[in-house]
């Protein structure tokens, strides 16, 4: 047995009152309108095929954005493969520079000291020759 004062009791207690306050004995007219059914029938089928279509336009969209982006991420990494080569190529291209100005600085000194030595060379072949007569 329940509690009179519990919150189910009363809970209980309004849904009788409210189910024996219904009236039971009046009858209506029934009003069903047959043609405003099947038009509102229709209606949402329309609006059901054609949140279908716009279900498949946004997939369809979806799909080229999709493509259009891996199409455009293809390029950027083209881009930046392009970009590094270029770097590389600079970097390659002041290597040699730098080494073409060593190998020049190197040859001139080789050169001075080869004349320097000819010099010599010429001082001691007159020594020679001098001691020779």
């Amino acid at each position: 047995m329940m509690p009179p004062q519990s919150a189910e009791g009363n809970v209980v207690r309004n849904y009788i009152d409210w189910i024996l306050s219904l009236p039971w004995g009046e009858k209506s007219e029934c009003r069903v309108d047959i043609d405003a059914a099947e038009k509102i029938r229709t209606g949402s089928l329309e609006l059901k095929r054609a949140t279908e279509g716009q279900q498949r336009s946004i997939e369809q969209i979806a799909f080229i954005s999709r493509n259009v982006s891996n199409q455009a991420r293809q390029i950027n990494n083209a881009i930046d493969g392009q970009k590094q080569m270029s770097y590389e190529l600079a970097f390659a291209m002041e290597k040699i520079q730098k080494t073409t100005a060593e190998l020049i600085s190197s040859a001139t000194e080789m050169d001075s000291h080869i004349q320097s030595l000819s010099k010599d060379a010429k001082t001691l072949l007159a020594e020679i020759q001098k001691f020779t007569v």
